[in-house]
């Protein structure tokens, strides 16, 4: 299928008409075109929807990457930002997502960063406990033991801390156990 319509309501019209794995390939056809920024932005955040909607959270995160770098606006910018690195935490990325945390918390002023950080926090924490819940102990303890290198309150470390100890235990990771149980007597 030959992509003729660059304009955005040529392309919604033609989505229409579509399942979601043809509108992914189409999309990604449409994004090979000279297209309009606004084309663009729509085509980026639309992709990123359907591969978000499909449970391709790291595909998803890289369409939204992109529509971050093309974005006019600061807070448009950390607010795609801030969503990619939520789906690479999602999908397990976890580099890919302190890449775009930084880039986020680097586009933010100081009155932005503390709303950044919290729900940067509060994504991590929810994927954690999904983990949890679908007792997936092994990956739950990768994004604790993530969620310690950000800045928390000492309530929020101990917690942390706490998890994974009783983690490490039920994973066997005796050595792991015996350094968080020694850190958690210093505290």
């Amino acid at each position: 299928m030959i992509v003729k319509d660059n304009t955005r309501q040529g392309i919604e019209s033609k989505l229409s008409t579509m399942g979601d794995y043809v509108r992914i390939d189409f999309l990604s056809r449409c994004l090979k075109n000279n297209l309009d920024f606004d084309t663009r932005k729509f085509v980026l955040t639309t992709i990123s929807r359907l591969y978000e909607q499909r449970n391709m959270f790291n595909d998803a995160a890289r369409a939204l990457r992109n529509s971050a770098e093309i974005n006019p606006t600061f807070q448009g910018k950390i607010n795609d930002m801030v969503k990619s690195a939520q789906l690479f935490v999602k999908g397990g990325s976890y580099d890919d997502a302190e890449a775009d945390i930084k880039r986020a918390l680097s586009a933010c002023n100081e009155i932005q960063k503390p709303g950044v950080i919290n729900k940067i926090k509060e994504f991590y924490f929810a994927q954690a406990n999904e983990f949890i819940a679908k007792d997936k102990r092994k990956n739950a303890a990768e994004v604790y033991e993530r969620l310690l290198d950000k800045n928390l309150s000492p309530n929020e470390k101990r917690d942390i801390q706490t998890k994974l100890l009783n983690i490490y235990n039920a994973l066997g990771r005796i050595s792991d156990y015996q350094r968080m149980k020694k850190s958690l007597n210093v505290l």
